[in-house]
């Protein structure tokens, strides 16, 4: 059922939202300010899905845990942690989320819509569909979400991560080549360098001569 699969989404997009407010209030050391909040968001759930569930069903339980969670958690939890920690208006932080929430919307639907223009069946149509589902939302997030100073600042954390791999691996590149230009270097007799008999040894001739001396 297309409706129950909605619902489900939506509940499991209003549930993982709220893993990191969740993360930061208890690092926060909130426990107290909300004490009741958990009592009343099972109250209304249990009240809600027992409700619907006699008027539509199935998906009548699953909109309950939705409604609990939206009357409840879904604005207590980021408001107490602006309140108590973060000392900041919670206007914006919703202002984000109804963004997030409408870029998340738009990227099911082009995947929906580009997915049932293929046929079904095959292996290989799976894999396109997969390929679809994995492309097109991603796309959809980034012309969403590119403008925000927190999608900047994740690329620019990936790009000094990438940045400080690529210094560290030029750093033992050139410590590899020392270590090569001193072991091709031959000593006479005089114990003076003999700079003609200079020879190229590559990496991997370097490795065996260290497990034969191993």
């Amino acid at each position: 059922d297309k409706t129950i699969l909605v619902l489900i989404s939506v509940n499991f997009f209003l549930t993982t939202s709220r893993y990191m407010t969740g993360m930061f209030k208890e690092c926060a050391g909130i426990f107290y300010a909300d004490r009741y909040k958990s009592l009343l968001e099972a109250l209304i759930n249990l009240a809600t899905s027992i409700v619907l569930c006699h008027f539509i069903g199935l998906p009548g339980i699953i909109l309950g845990t939705i409604i609990s969670n939206i009357t409840t958690a879904l604005w207590i939890e980021p408001y107490m942690l602006n309140k108590h920690y973060m000392k900041k208006s919670t206007l914006l932080y919703f202002a984000k989320y109804v963004v997030f929430f409408i870029a998340t919307v738009v990227g099911a639907w082009f995947t929906w819509f580009v997915c049932n223009k293929l046929p079904t069946g095959g292996i290989t149509l799976l894999v396109a569909r997969f390929a679809i589902c994995a492309f097109v939302p991603n796309v959809v997030l980034l012309v969403f979400l590119w403008w925000m100073p927190e999608f900047r600042d994740c690329v620019n954390f990936v790009l000094n991560i990438l940045k400080e791999l690529f210094e560290k691996h030029k750093r033992q590149t050139k410590e590899q080549v020392v270590v090569l230009k001193t072991d091709a270097v031959d000593i006479d007799s005089n114990g003076v360098p003999d700079i003609s008999t200079t020879m190229v040894v590559t990496d991997k001739e370097l490795t065996n001569n260290t497990d034969k001396k191993d």
